[in-house]
């Protein structure tokens, strides 16, 4: 899991969160109809973070 996190500061503390790729690969494991939208725009925004 590692691999699929990363490590953000918020405030005083760092907070270890899973990362873009490591969301997706999350909701696409779980299978569940209610997370297909937010797949959607979720692999939108890595396609255009992709472009910078």
């Amino acid at each position: 899991m590692n691999a699929l996190a990363e490590t953000i500061e918020l405030e005083s503390f760092s907070v270890r969160v899973l990362s873009m790729d490591g969301l997706i690969i999350a909701k696409r494991a779980a299978g569940r109809t209610k997370d297909e939208p937010s797949l959607i725009e979720l692999e939108a925004v890595r396609e255009l973070r992709g472009r910078r």
